[in-house]
């Protein structure tokens, strides 16, 4: 009701920690530098980070993102009963579920220096829809895949080296 009556005077809407919210996610759609955006969630509020941004959580895994006003939607108040059947509909909707990697297409150093990320083709998405993850992650999610990739990649010594230190990983 609030987003509602703030959207009848223009202004962006208000939630409450506890609410329920769907989220934009912003991606490109074929060729054309138009944007279009899926809705994902639900999302429970969790704090009012900063003016006009809400602290957000993962119903399925727990993270906590920052997201602007002007990308959530009310979804339900904070009485939502939230069953295993609305987790799967989240995981859909979010892409959180366990989706195929076909390749791995560029590895890299993170921004805070915490090791490296490596961008992620998922089977059947497309390419805009690749994603960088933390290597670790990938690892540990599939180590021979993983590998596999890295053998085809033309990485320089230094870098090979770095993940065997850091990752215990040989390739």
């Amino acid at each position: 009701m609030l987003q509602r009556a703030a959207a009848s005077r223009g202004d962006l809407p208000a939630f409450t920690v506890g609410d329920y919210v769907m989220v934009a996610r912003v991606r490109r759609s074929g060729i054309t530098p138009k944007l279009s955006s899926t809705w994902t969630g639900p999302w429970r509020v969790v704090s009012a980070a900063k003016k006009h941004v809400y602290g957000v959580q993962n119903i399925v895994n727990g993270q906590v993102r920052d997201v602007h006003v002007a990308r959530l939607r009310f979804y339900a108040d904070s009485e939502l009963n939230v069953t295993s059947d609305l987790k799967d509909v989240f995981q859909h909707s979010f892409g959180q579920g366990e989706h195929e990697m076909e390749s791995i297409l560029n590895i890299g150093p993170a921004h805070d220096g915490s090791g490296y990320l490596v961008r992620v083709r998922w089977a059947g998405f497309e390419e805009d829809e690749d994603t960088w993850q933390p290597l670790s992650d990938i690892y540990q999610d599939a180590p021979q895949f993983l590998k596999q990739e890295l053998r085809k990649m033309k990485l320089s010594k230094e870098v090979k080296d770095n993940i065997k230190k850091e990752y215990g990983i040989v390739f």
